[in-house]
């Protein structure tokens, strides 16, 4: 972790080093100019390389991630506090890069690092790169707010937000407008980077499934790659509704076509013997605080207030303010909440039952006294 830390901020003053050179220059220039000048030709310099290669090295890994660490830096500072980004957050943001899972907890800044798998995967210029995330307020929250677009801005890359029935798109001078309609949607897709909603994205998916012609669809390039938060709620607690969804990639082989005959003959076999299940869950003994998720819900990142919330959910468990910034608090929310699960399969096998302990935290982030971030976490262990 260190050693991509460190190969990150070497790249880092060389960036730095050029924008000094250039101010020196022309003392007169705008500074957020020269920086944007400098960035853009690095992501053109990193385009034609990973392009070229078909893959993202080490090279370039390294060399993107110090991009997106002079860019968050030069967007997200303040009047003495310089935003600089950690060294988890690089590495988090390489591993995303590279396919695989990253784990990062409240308050570590997942919004930022997830910039860097988004623009090393933009660079490859395969189709769609998304941020799906849980709700369309936390697209619109993601990108705008959290000055993630003037991020991508900063970088050369454009960057749209789509929702249910519109988008926010960029206009000719790079500033974000919401539109409605399919037109703005298409606008959004045909974006280097588009944050979606789960449910919006799938939605969408599948209408472009009902197209006859391709100017009817919406999304007019290949999806080529998604960066999933709260993957685990998304792809697992999730995946027993419509919103999610799977496509054939290739020709199946003879082995795994007769994975889906032996599935077929199963399940019509437990069909026949009145295989019906059935499935319960039982709300039991609560401890501590388990808010409902209809009030987390009405919990708007960017209008809520901190008095909104405390009318809506109580007193917190725990409130802390986040150094060093003292205008920032966390308001924690704990509980735990004892479940029982029923499942019935007719003809097959009696009722079986398990009980479970659902831990719930809720984190809710206050900066000059609106919400500014909500993070939801259920964990389960087994109670019997």
């Amino acid at each position: 972790m260190l050693t991509h830390h460190r190969e990150v901020l070497a790249s880092v003053a060389e960036l730095d080093a050029e924008i000094d050179r250039r101010i020196a220059e022309t003392p007169d220039a705008d500074r957020r100019q020269i920086v944007a000048n400098i960035l853009q030709e690095e992501t053109t310099r990193l385009r034609t390389t990973a392009q070229g290669a078909g893959k993202l090295t080490d090279e370039i890994l390294r060399d993107a991630g110090a991009a997106v660490y002079v860019s968050a830096r030069e967007t997200r500072s303040k009047p003495g506090a310089p935003f600089l980004m950690h060294p988890e957050q690089l590495l988090g943001g390489r591993l995303l890069s590279l396919g695989f899972i990253a784990q990062m907890l409240t308050g570590e800044g997942k919004t930022v690092t997830a910039v860097i798998p988004l623009y090393t995967r933009a660079l490859l210029g395969k189709g769609i790169v998304s941020q799906i995330t849980t709700t369309d307020a936390f697209s619109r929250r993601d990108l705008l707010l959290e000055d993630t677009h003037a991020m991508f801005r900063l970088l050369g890359l454009r960057s749209a937000a789509v929702f249910r029935e519109g988008a926010l798109v960029e206009d000719v001078a790079g500033t974000l407008q919401e539109r409605e309609g399919r037109e703005a949607k298409q606008e959004a897709y045909d974006a280097d980077v588009v944050y979606v909603s789960i449910s919006t994205h799938v939605f969408d998916y599948l209408e472009d499934e009902k197209a006859v012609d391709e100017s009817q669809r919406l999304m007019r390039r290949a999806r080529f790659y998604a960066n999933i938060d709260e993957i685990d709620n998304v792809l697992f607690e999730q995946a027993l509704s419509e919103f999610i969804h799977a496509e054939m990639q290739g020709d199946l082989s003879a082995g795994e076509t007769r994975r889906y005959e032996v599935a077929d003959i199963v399940a019509r076999a437990i069909l026949a013997r009145g295989g019906t299940r059935i499935m319960a869950k039982l709300a039991g003994r609560q401890t501590g605080v388990v808010l409902p998720r209809e009030t987390l819900l009405a919990i708007t990142p960017g209008q809520s207030s901190y008095a909104d919330v405390v009318r809506l959910c109580g007193a917190p468990s725990e409130e802390r303010q986040r150094l060093p910034d003292a205008r920032v608090r966390m308001l924690v929310y704990r509980g735990t909440l004892l479940t029982t699960h029923r499942r019935r399969t007719l003809g097959w096998v009696a009722t079986v039952s398990h009980r479970e302990l659902e831990h719930h935290e809720v984190a809710i982030e206050i900066e000059n006294d609106r919400v500014r971030d909500v993070e939801w976490r259920v964990g389960r262990t087994r109670a019997d």
